[in-house]
């Protein structure tokens, strides 16, 4: 599951000689490569809406989906299907409504890649390959690992810093309880050389959102309401902070459901919205494909055909979810409570909603 080349590993003839097979193309290949010609209606402060049959779908399927997709997740809050643009399912479950802004968690690390590829492309970040303390030496504290110094760019989109880290277990409530975050990541904290190891760490996401900050000489906020959520028609909600005032970059941003759509439909549209290029193409191509591990982007997870697929994710803690599904031409949507942290939602998502639509 781990590395995209171990896909191609066979035994042949039973002799047990390994030999090695050319990777499946979506190892290589972002899913949103294909089908350049896909038709999308873009929504104004009115968003368009369709049926289920005039996108070629039983509306009984479509009901029953919803309410055992409903039923399954007792967290779920909102519920939307964007096909083509056009909201075809919008559900609101247990007292939510479609103005409530949700915290979406860690699709936030997926935002932060979009604004990651918008700054490279606008000359701020020079590099994926440059250091990322080239923007955070102020706060290098005396004992830093030699290594800290190694951590670049790719490495934190790729979450292959070398830190020490376990998500959601006792380190992230100390970095959480630490007077000074992104000092605290960069001390004593490395556990293997940059670029080694994958380690899923929202404080090393948060490593990147400072530099990025400094880097456009902006707060992370503002800039994303320049370069990315005002041009789709955003109205974000609050976003957290740390100590310092840095916007968090690995979680805390609020969405409405609908926003989050908007979101989703950016990037169907490989990054063009009304005929305005706001995110590079061959940046959301390159992002949402694998990179080490088959199931990872920059700050995306894949899952591909072999897993219920193809469909891109942002995925955060306690079940908020954006799915682009490009073979559909669609846009899934949930957001939830975070009451419960092992929802079950991409299992939803492969055995319930993905096969709706197809």
């Amino acid at each position: 599951m781990r590395y995209g080349a171990a896909l191609g590993l066979v035994l042949i003839g039973g002799c047990g000689t390994p030999k090695q097979l050319p990777d499946p193309a979506w190892v290589t290949a972002s899913p949103l490569a294909t089908d350049p010609g896909r038709v999308l209606v873009w929504p104004d402060s009115i968003w368009p809406t369709a049926s289920p049959e005039a996108v070629g779908l039983s509306r009984d399927l479509v009901d029953s989906t919803v309410a055992v997709v409903g039923n399954r997740l007792p967290e779920l809050r909102a519920l939307l299907v964007v096909i083509g643009g056009r909201i075809v399912v919008e559900r609101y479950f247990r007292g939510s409504h479609p103005t409530e802004p949700v915290n979406t968690k860690s699709v936030t690390k997926s935002v932060l890649s979009a604004l990651t590829g918008i700054a490279l492309a606008q000359g701020s970040l020079d590099s994926l390959n440059a250091p990322v303390t080239k923007w955070l030496a102020a706060d290098l504290p005396d004992s830093a690992d030699a290594r800290v110094r190694q951590l670049t760019v790719r490495h934190l989109l790729t979450m292959t810093g070398g830190f020490k880290w376990q998500e959601n277990g006792p380190i992230t409530g100390e970095w959480m309880r630490s007077p000074n975050q992104v000092r605290f990541m960069l001390g004593d904290r490395m556990a293997a050389p940059p670029g080694k190891e994958f380690n899923y760490s929202s404080g090393a996401i948060h490593l990147l959102a400072v530099a990025l900050s400094r880097a456009t000489g902006m707060d992370l906020a503002a800039y994303a309401d320049t370069v990315l959520f005002g041009p789709i028609g955003v109205r974000r909600g609050p976003w957290g902070r740390d100590a310092q005032g840095n916007f968090e970059g690995g979680s805390e941003l609020h969405l409405t459901p609908r926003d989050m759509a908007r979101f989703g439909l950016l990037y169907l549209g490989r990054g063009r919205w009304k005929g305005r290029q706001i995110i590079p193409e061959a940046w959301v191509l390159e992002s949402t494909r694998p990179h080490g591990r088959v199931d990872y982007g920059y700050l995306w997870s894949y899952l591909p055909e072999e897993w219920g697929g193809p469909a891109v994710n942002a995925l955060g803690y306690g079940g908020q979810l954006i799915s682009i599904v490009p073979d559909a031409n669609a846009v899934i949507v949930m957001a939830s409570t975070i009451a419960d942290p092992s929802n079950p939602i991409l299992a939803a998502l492969r055995e319930n909603l993905l096969p709706m639509l197809r």
